[in-house]
Formats: C-alpha cells, structure tokens, sequence
C-alpha cells in the first residue's frame, strides 16, 4: 500500500495565543510608525523642541523662585545637586548662581515669579501647542483656533508649572522628611535608601499626571478615561526617562571633552527636547493605534500599483 504523507500536528492553543500576540505587536509598531510619518510628528517634535528651549530659563526661574518659598534660600544649591547628572557640569555654577540671585530676597522671588511666569507661559504654550496639533492629527479632528490654542497652551503651561513646582518641593521635603527621620530615630543607610527609592517613585507619579493631563484635555476632541490612555502615556513616560537618561551619560561622560564648548550642549540639549516631543506625540499614536486595532483595522500603507508604461 502507498504511503500517506504523515499529517501535521494541530498548532497548539499556547502557540497561536503567542503568534496572535506577535501579529498585533507588529501590528501596532507598523501601525505606529505609518501613522506617525502621515502627521510629521518628528517636524512637529521640532517646533515643540525649539519653543521649549526658549521657555527654559523662564520656566526654571518661575518654578525655582516659587520651590524657595517652601524650601528656603538653600533651594537652588540643593535642586542643583538633585539633578546634577542632568546638568553639565560646566552650567552648573553659572545655573546655581543664576537662581540663587533670583531667590536672595522674598521681594526678589516675587519678581521673578512673575517676569518668569509671564514668559514662562507664554512659551511653553507655544510648545503645548505644537503637541496639541500634533494630538488633534493623531484623532482626525479639526485644530482650534490660533487664539483658542493660545488660551489652551497656555493653561496647560500653568497646570504643568504647579506640577514641577509640585514635585521640586516633594524632592526638598521629602529629602528633609527623610534626613530629620535618619536623625531621629537613628535609621541606618539602607533604611534611608529605602524611604528615598520611595521618594522617586511619588515623584514619578506627579509626572504621570502631567502626562494624563496633556493627553486628556490636548486633542480638541472628546476626552477619554484614563485607561485608553494609559498604554501611551506608559510610552511616552518610557521614551521620556530614556532620552533623558542618554542626556545624562553624555553629561557624565563626554560634556567635558567638547572641542566646541557649549555649542554641543546646546545641540544635545535641543536634541533631548526633540526626543521628549517625539515620544509625547508616539503615545498618542499608540493609543490611536491600538483602538484601529481593536476595531479590526490596523493602520496599512496604501500601495500604488506599478504601471507598466511600455504598453
């Protein structure tokens, strides 16, 4: 008798939960991708980057002078040193000296409260706006106005402020919570690493609000709960921190060996913003992505048929 060809095994449930799984993984990077080239979220990225570079100075004089009225004239030597990885130290000093000048006084820090968040305000809405267009891109809903999206950014701006006002103090007090907590009961260094690696994490927090507010009430569009908005806020808080931490290797490892002096920091510097701008507008493609994918259409690149234009 002829031989049959052996039949093959039926795919096990595991392996085609796991091959569905792969398929929507690919899906949505694809997906993503197509999505992000169609609404220019790196050229939207850049005006993002450029406004808030100009913003800087502004936002950090508003924000310093109004931590130094909860943590004291000694708040711009110590947010300094909490963010010294991030900071080159060749603008170390200068930047320490700059707020101090800005807090010698109560008097002093009101006025830079106000000149910082005059344009502190103003700029950062401009940046917001750039996301804010690139959001309503990502949702297929018409933008604002100009003067709209002025009054918008620049709320955004003032909510996002208070946060980093907000957190900055959580970092100060926490640190003397934690400090007068060693002292009094006389808690040994792990026990202090513990109570400072659950400072971080409230901190952390406080950023993922800022995230949640921007993608909630940015698009001009009917605003969602938290959960569909999660997956790209969990994104764009990943694509934050890592950008940020390449700032900080290069700060630690290269700032100081620049033939061209600040000029490449400055080019860095524009550059960690840009990549904080992409990763903002990738989550909200994601959350986009991931709704198309549920519905049963994944996002696709149109293919143009080749014409034969010898016949």
């Amino acid at each position: 008798m002829p031989k049959t060809p052996a039949e093959a095994p039926p795919a096990s449930p595991v392996s085609m939960e796991q091959r569905n799984v792969f398929r929507s993984a690919v899906d949505l990077i694809v997906g993503v991708v197509i999505r992000g080239q169609r609404n220019s979220i790196t050229g939207l990225a850049s005006q993002f980057a450029y406004n808030a570079f100009i913003a800087t100075v502004p936002l950090l004089l508003l924000v310093i002078a109004a931590v130094s009225l909860v943590g004291g004239k000694d708040a711009p030597d110590r947010i300094v040193s909490t963010y010294e990885a991030q900071i080159p130290e060749a603008y170390q000093e200068a930047l320490r000296q700059v707020l101090t000048d800005a807090v010698v006084d109560q008097n002093r820090a009101a006025l830079f409260i106000i000149a910082g968040a005059i344009g502190a305000l103003y700029l950062v809405g401009n940046a917001v706006g750039a996301l804010m267009q690139g959001m309503d891109r990502a949702r297929g809903v018409p933008h604002r106005t100009w003067l709209h999206t002025k009054i918008v950014g620049i709320k955004f701006a003032a909510i996002w402020a208070v946060l980093m006002t907000m957190v900055n103090a959580l970092l100060l007090v926490g640190q003397d919570l934690i400090n007068w907590a060693t002292d009094r009961w006389n808690l040994q260094n792990d026990a202090r690493g513990s109570l400072l690696d659950i400072l971080f994490p409230a901190v952390a927090l406080l950023l993922m609000v800022m995230l949640w507010v921007l993608y909630r009430y940015g698009p001009h569009a009917p605003r969602r709960r938290l959960l569909p908005l999660l997956p790209g806020i969990l994104v764009a808080a990943v694509g934050i921190v890592g950008f940020t931490q390449l700032f900080g290797l290069y700060v630690q490892h290269f700032a100081g060996l620049s033939v061209y002096g600040g000029l490449v920091g400055v080019v860095i510097y524009l550059t960690l913003l840009w990549g904080v701008g992409v990763a903002l507008l990738a989550g909200a493609e994601v959350n986009e992505e991931l709704l198309a994918i549920r519905r049963g259409n994944p996002t696709r690149r149109v293919r143009i048929p080749v014409v034969d234009r010898d016949n």
